[in-house]
């Protein structure tokens, strides 16, 4: 999500694409592709780099289902693809090095798509998705409490969770628009805390845990969603700012 944001921002702002990856990617040791796909894009026209976050069985994301990229996308769980040309970039994270010296290395893969039209991204609108997504939040945890369900369970979830928040550096690129960087951080942190609560089960009966477990993942898929499309908003939002005449 930050590298669509930053690559978008180097585009708008002449920058080299190769200061974005870096910007974007702070925590990361090596990163190998990526860098001659998104200047292919920038060189041709796209003014845009987006973001989408698919899961299995999970519609109304932003690339077209069924297209070639779908199933890497799909086991990697995040994509970026230029929608005006088509192409998509699955990241593939892995540890490189000696035990108790290992590096983090990220592959960009590049993989056909089909373009995307620019008209259904430009309708996101960033009032539509906040609502959309405050609404899918109060109800989700609506439904945790009329089943009397924690969502942490008294476990040490909630405090690895309070761990990542102190440690948090979203690294987004300057002039996004303060709505768009609610959503983001908002539902970014949803994520992160859903990941780490859905690791137990507590000692909750069969029946508790399955209804606990599919809650807790339908606002995993909504959170996604209102992530990727707030990321793609805003970088449609950096584009039409550096068009605009000075």
């Amino acid at each position: 999500m930050r590298l669509a944001l930053w690559a978008t921002h180097a585009i708008a702002a002449d920058r080299p694409l190769s200061e974005a990856i870096g910007a974007a990617l702070p925590d990361v040791d090596a990163v190998e592709g990526g860098l001659p796909r998104l200047e292919l894009w920038r060189d041709l026209g796209e003014r845009i780099v987006c973001v989408d976050l698919p899961r299995p069985g999970v519609h109304g994301g932003l690339l077209p289902p069924g297209g070639p990229a779908t199933p890497a996308a799909i086991e990697a769980g995040e994509c970026l693809f230029g929608p005006s040309l088509g192409g998509v970039l699955v990241p593939r994270l892995e540890y490189y090095g000696p035990a108790g010296d290992e590096g983090l290395k990220l592959t960009l893969e590049p993989h056909d798509s089909d373009p995307v039209p620019i008209h259904r991204l430009e309708a996101l609108a960033l009032a539509d998705i906040d609502r959309r997504f405050r609404e899918a939040l109060l109800a989700h945890v609506g439904v945790l409490e009329s089943l009397h369900i924690a969502p942490f369970l008294g476990s040490s979830a909630r405090e690895r969770v309070d761990e990542r928040l102190d440690g948090a550096r979203w690294a987004l690129p300057p002039g996004l628009h303060p709505r768009a960087m609610r959503i983001i951080t908002t539902a970014g942190l949803v994520v992160a805390a859903l990941d780490e609560a859905l690791t137990t089960s507590g000692g909750l009966d069969a029946g508790s845990v399955a209804a606990r477990e599919r809650t807790l993942r339908s606002l995993l898929d909504e959170a996604e969603l209102a992530l990727a499309q707030a990321a793609t908003a805003a970088a449609i939002g950096l584009a039409h700012d550096a068009a605009r005449p000075r």
